[in-house]
């Protein structure tokens, strides 16, 4: 049997909570063949902050923002596709035609960055995922910057590239209360003519930016 992957950002914080949700609905999946999971994590809880911000977004920060280090994620979108994902395929008995990648805020930033590119850049490793995961994306960084960057990749892309695609996109409701730029509904807009991407977005109620990110993973686990 070969193996569908369910990649992660920030594994330090949730690869735990992901792994026993897979646990938990592993015999929903078609044939009963549960992903493997696996978390891309720093060294320790301690430099995470910072690194994170390096390897997640694009481009770099603006002055306003006062980032150490930013604008890093072309890098580590290359990392993945060139020397993760065949290590993982070259070590365990992979699906190619599938697979989900998931993060939450400046993680949610990077997997539609890594959508945008993909649909961009045509075949890589990447872009043989067809599922994608972004709770409560930093969608203000660099004044909405990856909302231009989806609108133009999503109405340049064939339909084919398209439908192969599933986007699930989550905020929680007392975050938006302070999104006075509407950015958030922007987004939905853009999304809402996704030319056969199936998409899905939730609003969690009575909830804040960090609480989104175990409900958002669990979810998209439960419905995969």
């Amino acid at each position: 049997r070969r193996y569908p992957i369910l990649l992660h950002l920030d594994g330090n914080a949730y690869f735990d909570v992901i792994k026993d949700a897979v646990t938990k609905n592993q015999h929903n999946y078609p044939d009963s063949i549960p992903p493997i999971v696996v978390g891309i994590g720093y060294e320790n809880a301690y430099v995470m902050d910072s690194l994170r911000v390096r390897d997640y977004t694009f481009p770099e920060a603006l002055p306003v923002d006062s980032f150490a280090t930013s604008g890093g994620a072309e890098r580590f979108y290359n990392f993945i596709n060139e020397e993760l994902l065949p290590y993982i395929d070259s070590n365990y008995r992979t699906q190619r035609v599938t697979g989900t990648i998931m993060g939450h805020s400046f993680g949610g930033y990077f997997v539609l960055y890594a959508l945008a590119r993909v649909l961009e850049a045509g075949h890589n490793r990447l872009s043989e995922f067809n599922h994608y995961v972004a709770a409560s994306p930093s969608i203000g960084y660099w004044e909405g910057y990856i909302i231009r960057q989806l609108t133009k990749q999503i109405e340049k892309a064939s339909l084919e590239q398209l439908r192969r695609k599933k986007l699930y996109v989550t905020m929680g409701e007392e975050e938006l209360a302070y999104d006075r730029s509407d950015l958030f509904n922007k987004l939905k807009e853009i999304l809402s003519h996704g030319n056969g991407m199936k998409i899905k977005i939730k609003e969690y109620k009575h909830t804040d930016h960090m609480g989104t990110a175990i409900p958002s993973f669990e979810d998209a686990i439960n419905e995969h």
